[in-house]
Formats: C-alpha cells, sequence, structure tokens
C-alpha cells in the first residue's frame, strides 16, 4: 500500500516534470530569437536580445560575472541555461545538470546552486557590494556588463545624441562610474578635451574598445574554438 508520504513525493515529483517539460517549451520557441502574440497575450522570448560580444564569436568564461548578472538581473537563470546550451558561458558538466534541473528558474535557486559547486567568499563580498552600491566598475565581473550594456547603445540605429541619452539612462545601474564621465553629455569637460556630441560619442566608442580588450586580455571572454 502507498503511504501519503509518497504520495507526495510522487506528486512533487510529477510537478516538478511538468514544470521542467514547460520550460524545454519556452526555450524551444526562443531558438529562432523571436516575439511572438498568442491568445492576446504577449509572450517574450527570454533572448530576444543577444549579447553582441557573444555575436562576435566571443565565450564567457568567469562565474562571478554570470553570479552579477542574475543578481543585479541582467540575465534570468534561464538565458543562462541557454547561453550554456549554445556554448556561450563556459559550463562544466555538473554545472549544466545541475542548471538543467533546477526546481524553478527562480534567483534564489541559482544562487544556491551556484555557491554549492564553486564555494567562495567572492559571493558575498558581491551581494555587500550591490546592496551598499560600493560597485567597483574596474572589476572584471562588472566590466563585462558595461560592455554589453554601452556594446547595444551603439550597435542600436538611433542617432548619436539619443545614444549618449541612453548612456546616461544606464549610468545608475552601474553607481555612476566616474570613469563614464567623459561622455556622460551632462558632466564638464576636462581641460584640453574637445566638447560636442561627436567627440562625447568617439570617446564612448574608445572607452567600450578599451573595456573589451581588458576582457580578452584577462582572459573573461575568449574566442570560441569555431571561430
Amino acid at each position: 500500500m502507498i503511504t501519503s508520504e509518497k504520495n507526495k513525493r510522487a506528486i512533487k515529483a510529477i510537478h516538478n516534470l511538468i514544470n521542467r517539460l514547460k520550460g524545454i517549451y519556452k526555450r524551444f520557441k526562443c531558438m529562432h530569437i523571436w516575439k511572438q502574440y498568442q491568445d492576446e497575450e504577449e509572450v517574450y522570448c527570454f533572448l530576444h536580445t543577444p549579447i553582441k560580444i557573444f555575436e562576435k564569436g566571443f565565450v564567457l568564461n568567469d562565474w562571478r560575472t554570470v553570479y552579477v548578472g542574475v543578481r543585479k538581473h541582467w540575465i534570468t537563470p534561464e538565458e543562462v541555461l541557454s547561453y550554456c546550451e549554445y556554448g556561450y558561458i563556459e559550463c562544466t558538466e555538473e554545472m549544466f545538470t545541475g542548471l538543467y534541473l533546477l526546481p524553478t528558474f527562480s534567483e534564489e535557486e541559482f544562487v544556491k546552486l551556484l555557491r554549492k559547486i564553486y564555494p567562495n567568499s567572492i559571493w558575498d563580498d558581491i551581494d555587500k557590494e550591490i546592496i551598499e552600491r560600493e560597485i567597483d566598475i574596474n572589476k572584471c565581473y562588472y566590466q563585462f556588463w558595461e560592455v554589453k550594456k554601452l556594446s547595444e547603445i551603439i550597435a542600436s540605429n538611433k542617432d548619436k545624441k539619443d545614444k549618449l541619452y541612453e548612456v546616461d539612462m544606464i549610468h545608475s545601474e552601474f553607481d555612476f562610474p566616474i570613469e563614464w564621465h567623459s561622455f556622460i553629455y551632462y558632466m564638464p569637460a576636462e581641460e584640453g578635451e574637445k566638447t560636442g556630441i561627436n567627440a562625447l560619442y568617439n570617446r564612448l566608442i574608445k572607452y567600450a574598445n578599451n573595456i573589451s580588450q581588458q576582457l580578452i586580455e584577462t582572459k573573461i571572454i575568449t574566442l570560441s574554438q569555431q571561430h
């Protein structure tokens, strides 16, 4: 005779399986990176905005960077799994299996898994930085995300003035780094610096390129073997 406890475990297992199948279905819909409308409700794919660095053939090799992205809500745990599946994030078999078997794609479950597989005091340090708004933009695990966001703005079809406005809009997400001041439109120019939209925009591009090069030199990102 099946006990009530066994019944509960069986029901929970079925429930987790259903959630897993739903997750697989969502990822299948997102393979072609589209938006679709169904039953008058908007259904958006998780990967509707590809990361420009990945489009250039680079792979992310740093889980501190992934952790920051999830904590800052710049990437979801489900997106992390999708990027691992496509080889955009370097992922061990243990981590990939853990991600795939998460009971839910919540931030809490992701953090619990990452801390279990990669025990390190750095996770507490990063949480403290984010909570206390003491982000150091020169740390590599923040640099990836600033390049990601700045690259998207640079690649957009908007004019230079609107792009610079957008840069200012995300300025606060990195706790107003002084390193950005040379291309924030309302900041006073340094002595001898050129002024005007073109000068600001050129400094923005130069900064994004320099940070991208730093990520390559520190091997936070590496070219995929397929390129």
